[in-house]
């Protein structure tokens, strides 16, 4: 999960002050959310069983910025669109399929 939100209340940083004198970190948004991504996108993924990774791996953008506030889904980039090998649906469609194939004796 990656957060855009361009201000953020750190619960560690606001342990003592968060209701008298909140510590809020800024982000350079989109950039900073679109370098986790890119960090995010060269975790190894695994083809077969045996091989160093992720059965499946999904990015999921939020806007939160910690405050009480709703949580926003971003679908819009650098989230990943729909069908794009990071989305959730995607992500959801591979470890569906691996786990049929790989557990297919266990019916």
């Amino acid at each position: 999960m990656v957060n855009i939100s361009e201000r953020y209340l750190s619960p560690d940083l606001n342990k003592k002050n968060r209701a008298t004198d909140p510590e809020w970190s800024s982000h350079k948004q989109p950039r900073d959310a679109q370098l986790a991504i890119d960090k995010i996108k060269q975790l190894p993924r695994r083809s077969k069983v045996g091989d160093v990774g992720y059965d499946a791996l999904s990015i999921v953008v939020v806007d939160m910025p910690n405050d009480g506030m709703p949580v926003e889904l971003v679908e819009n980039p650098p989230a990943p669109r729909q069908g794009e090998i990071y989305h959730y649906d995607t992500m959801i469609a591979r470890l569906s399929g691996i786990y049929a194939t790989r557990f297919k004796d266990l019916a």
